[in-house]
């Protein structure tokens, strides 16, 4: 119950006049917990005489902040609080962030070798594989939006350490076969974590899997394409 907010609970003044005005507007603050009892009450009563006319496991969230919502648990036949979700809630939450700092890893990647890259095909496939992996960020985002409160990008000491890598490894090679190497050491390493992701959380909501394998199957398909250039050619001036 979230109407309380502008409501005066209780007035006093040290000026007994001014009090003998007041006090007949004063509201007693436990009357409004009373009430909210009382609803919750009546939906219980509710809910065990129609049980069967809703699919088991069913939940309704009351109000608006963590601490006023319950869940009704048919299951057990208690009223549970949010709190006993909270573990699976923050759970799932670390398993997307998770997908979308893989995706923000593949992004950085490519925007920090691209300027190296000299190939016309390589430049394009790299193209492609950014646009893929910013839509896989950018539903990680609605999902969080909608689900969880947001999703964490890498840190800064990850994206340090990634640039300096590649601008080390590019400094003294940065022939297409070497970059394309490069991305597809950082492609399977992507892969490796995403199936570890998956092994790991085989309980989590199936939204959640599925975006993690609609990634993983890009990351498989980026490694396919990118070994055709691992062939020896002249590099352009």
């Amino acid at each position: 119950i979230r109407f309380l907010d502008d409501i005066v609970y209780g007035i006093t003044t040290n000026i007994d006049s001014v009090y003998e005005k007041l006090k007949n507007y004063e509201v007693n603050k436990e009357l409004f917990y009373y009430h909210a009892d009382l609803l919750k009450a009546e939906t219980i009563h509710k809910f065990t005489y129609h049980e069967n006319e809703i699919n088991v496991p069913s939940a309704l969230f009351f109000a608006q902040t963590p601490i006023d919502r319950s869940l009704l648990d048919f299951k057990n036949k208690r009223l549970a609080s949010f709190f006993d979700y909270l573990d699976k809630f923050e759970k799932d939450l670390e398993f997307l962030t998770n997908i979308y700092q893989n995706a923000r890893t593949g992004i950085q990647s490519i925007n920090d070798i691209l300027p190296k890259v000299t190939d016309l095909n390589l430049k394009h496939e790299l193209s492609n594989e950014i646009t893929s992996y910013e839509l896989i960020a950018k539903e990680c985002e609605m999902i969080a939006g909608n689900r969880f409160e947001e999703v964490k990008d890498n840190n800064w000491f990850e994206k340090t350490k990634l640039w300096f890598s590649i601008k080390m490894n590019t400094l003294l090679d940065n022939s297409t076969r070497h970059l394309a190497e490069m991305l597809l050491v950082g492609t399977v390493m992507g892969t490796l974590d995403l199936y570890k992701l998956l092994n790991d959380n085989q309980k989590a909501p199936k939204e959640l899997l599925m975006l993690c394998g609609k990634l993983l199957k890009l990351e498989e398909d980026f490694f396919n394409n990118l070994k055709s250039f691992l062939k020896i050619y002249p590099e352009k001036d």
